[in-house]
This record gives C-alpha cells, structure tokens and sequence, in this order.
C-alpha cells in the first residue's frame, strides 16, 4: 500500500480547507499525469508537512525538469491542472478538454471503439514486470477488518499476496487472531501494557496456536479418512480433492502466517518497555512534526511577509531614488537661480559701489565749491558792507554837493545884479564842475550799485545749488 505522504500528493490544495467539489480530481489528474511522465511526484517530500507545505505554494514549486524530454502542450496541460481551481481546467465540463492542443488528433466521437495507443506485455496475471517494484515492508499487520465470512472452497487466487497487508478471503489472515482485535481495542485504550498484560496475551496466544493445532489436525485426519476411505466412483469426486487440496494449501498458509505473527508477539513480549518507549517517541516525534508543522507554516508566513516587506522596501527604495533624484534636480535649478540672482546682485552691488563713488566724488566736489562760495561769501560780505559804507559816503557827499549847488546858485541870483557877467562865469565854471562831479559821483555810485546786485546774485546761485545738493543727497 501507498504511505500517506504518497496519498497527500495526490491531494488538491483545497482539499482539506473548506467546501471543494470535483475539481480535485482534475487536480490529482494533473498529478498523476506529472508522475507518469517524470517517474516522481511533483511535490514529494520527506515528511507530510513538507509535501503540504509544497502543495500550498505550489505555484512556486512545480518544475519541469529539463533533463527529461516533454512537450510543451503536456506541460501546459499539467500547469492547467495543477493550479488554483478558479483557473483549473475542467470547469466547462469536456469542452476544455478536447479545445487544448494536448488532444489534437483525437477523435472523441469514436474513442470507445479506438485501440489503446500502447499495451504493455505481460506473460501472466502475476507477471508484475511492468511495475517499479519496491521492497516490502516488513510489517505484515493486517488491517482493522472484520474477518470475513468464507464460504467459497479455496481457489488459490490470493496466494500471490501471501504476506502483504490484505489477502482476499483469508480467513485467519483478515483477522489478527481469534482474540486480537479485542486485545488491540482494548490495547489502544490504555495508556500503556505492562509485562504481566504481555504474558497474559503470549499465553492467550498459545492457547490459541494448539487449539488451531488440533483443529488442523482434526481437519487433516478427517479429510485424510475421507479421502482414501472412498473409491473412485463413490460419494467423493475428484472435484471434492481439489477442493480438499485447496482447503490444506489454505489451512497450512493461514498457520505459517500465524507462526510468523506468535514470533513477533512473543519477540514484541520480551521488551515491553521499549514499546512503552517506542510510544512516547512516536508520541513526541507526532508532537514534534506537528511543531515543525508549524514551523514551516510560520517560516512560510514569514517568508511571504518578507517578500512583500522586501517588494514594499523596493518599491520605497524607488520611490526615495527618484525623490533624490527630483530633489538633487531641483537643488541644481535652484542653485542655477539662486546663483544667477547672486551675480546680478553682485552687479547691481558693483554698480551701487560705482555709484556711491561717484557721488561721494560728487559730494565732494560740491563740497570743495560750498567751501569755495562761503569763502567767497564771505569777500562779498565785506564788499557789500564797504560798498554800503562808500554809498552811505557818496549820499552823503551828493547831499553837501547839492547844498553847494544851492548855495551857489542863491549866490549866483544874489550877485547878478553886481557882477553879473564875471561872476555869471565863475559860477557857471564852478556849476560845471560841481555838475561833473556830481555826474561822475552819480556814475561811480551806480558802478557800485551794480556791483553789490552782482555780489547779491552769486549767494542766491549758492543756494539753489545746496538745494539741488540735498535734494540729490535724498
């Protein structure tokens, strides 16, 4: 028989974990399909856990060796089958089967009456030729049957298998012993036998073997009697010897298998405790697979949490790449700008420093002029006093030369009576003079009058000129 880890790789992926229906079947098709063509399961492993944990990532773990010649529609066929059952073929029934490019050339009408495209050869019904033969366990326990009810004579069909785990209509072999189920039941349901248990069952046992001892050769002398007390002709026939023969052959099959079993009773007897051990290692090697169980579910979680961490760290990673890389662009136009503004502001600083020196060299100038008008300022200032001073003389003078004029002329009306001619002459020389004098005073105080209007306007242009200064200034 096929161990369990053998069974679960046919075993879809969602069998076990809620509602599935016939699509696994398709699945384990698949599987057998893969087996059939690479000589191995996809998905075997060592341990149970390991081969379920395949069957769950399977998506990662199919591979098609490339050491073994296969084309790519039946690999495509078995990526089909063994795949999550929303995508698995099968679901429009036989449609999806005979549209795929693995069955092109096959006629579906009339496959019932096609001949199999290969036949293997065998040489006889037991001819196993065609089969990997492994080596047989050597546990021949039989399974948890009830024996079964044998009524058929002994037809020698099951001898091939003598020694297996099911003989067919084996009437002691189906059974562990004639009390052995009871015992086994009974076995199970305590925790463990101690070594008076085994030596009440070895003599159970041996109970048992002498009783079948004695049965068999009562058997064996009555067929015996009946055999050899009957001529041919009477009431036994040669069927009923070949029945008998048979009914021997079985009997004495049924024994060997006993003794075989007795042995490994009595030899299972003589140490009961590394049973018990036996036991409490199964029971913890079951404690611990379960934990590895686990373990590996867990180390799968974590695995799948640590690609999507890694993808999620990728994506960031991208992400960060591109904002540097936007933000060192960013930077540089900054940069560009920032140091564009930097030149120009370094120039229009250049140009406010030029600037600045040229109207501190301006002020300076104008400076150097200020100086030069209020020391000129000052020159008129005494030329307009003096000038005053000269024109408070001249009308001074002017006022006693026009008291002369007077003076002379009531003189000049008073004496023409006497001396009109000579005098009129002397008078008028001295008028002339007095008139040129006064003439040449009247010209003389309006050079100077003309001079101070001068000297006034030269304060006025310095003036305005300390306004334009202060307005420029500001």
């Amino acid at each position: 028989m096929k161990e369990p880890s053998e069974k679960s790789n046919l075993k879809a992926m969602e069998d076990g974990h809620g509602r599935y229906g016939a699509e696994c079947d398709w699945w384990s098709l698949g599987i057998c399909m893969y087996e059939m063509l690479y000589g191995v399961a996809p998905f075997y492993a060592e341990s149970l856990v390991e081969t379920y944990g395949k069957i769950m990532s399977h998506q990662e773990m199919l591979d098609f060796p490339d050491d073994i010649d296969i084309s790519e529609e039946a690999k495509d066929l078995m990526k089909r089958l063994i795949c999550p059952r929303e995508t698995r073929l099968g679901q429009n029934g036989f449609i999806d089967f005979a549209s795929h490019p693995f069955f092109d050339g096959i006629n579906w009408e009339a496959v019932r009456e096609m001949d199999t495209p290969y036949r293997p050869e065998v040489s006889s019904p037991t001819d196993t030729s065609n089969f990997d033969v492994e080596a047989c366990s050597p546990d021949f326990t039989p399974c948890d049957t009830k024996p079964p009810n044998v009524t058929a004579p002994f037809t020698g069909h099951h001898l091939p298998f003598i020694g297996f785990t099911y003989t067919h209509d084996s009437i002691l072999s189906d059974c562990k012993s004639l009390s052995l189920s009871g015992l086994d039941s009974s076995a199970d349901s305590l925790p463990a036998l101690t070594a008076e248990a085994y030596e009440r069952r070895i003599q159970r046992l041996e109970q048992e073997k002498t009783e079948l001892s004695r049965k068999f050769q009562e058997a064996n002398h009555l067929i015996q009697t009946r055999f050899h007390g009957s001529a041919p002709g009477s009431d036994g026939t040669e069927s009923d010897s070949s029945k008998y023969e048979q009914t021997i052959a079985q009997l004495k099959d049924e024994v060997q298998i006993l003794k075989k079993r007795l042995a490994e009773e009595n030899s299972a007897s003589l140490r009961p405790a590394k049973d018990l051990n036996q036991e409490e290692l199964e029971k913890k090697i079951k404690e611990l697979k379960e934990k590895n169980r686990q373990l590996i579910l867990d180390k799968q979680d974590l695995q799948r949490d640590l690609e999507e961490t890694s993808e999620r760290l990728t994506i960031q990673t991208r992400e960060l790449k591109e904002a540097v890389k936007h933000r060192d662009l960013a930077k540089q136009d900054y940069d560009e700008v920032l140091n564009t503004a930097l030149l120009d502001e370094r120039d229009k600083s250049k140009r406010c420093e030029k600037l600045v020196k040229e109207r501190e060299s301006e002020i300076s100038q104008l400076q150097q002029k200020i100086d030069v008008f209020r020391l000129e300022l000052r020159k008129l200032e005494i030329i307009r006093k003096e000038a005053e001073t000269v024109a408070e003389r001249a009308q001074q003078d002017l006022l006693s030369e026009r008291l002369l004029r007077e003076t002379l002329q009531t003189k000049l009306a008073s004496q023409e009576s006497k001396t009109e001619s000579e005098e009129v002459e002397r008078l008028t020389s001295e008028l002339q003079k007095v008139n040129v004098r006064y003439a040449e005073m009247v010209e003389s105080e309006e050079k100077k009058r003309q001079q101070i209007v001068e000297y006034w306007q030269v304060p006025t242009a310095f003036l305005q000129l300390c306004s334009l200064v202060r307005a420029h200034l500001a």
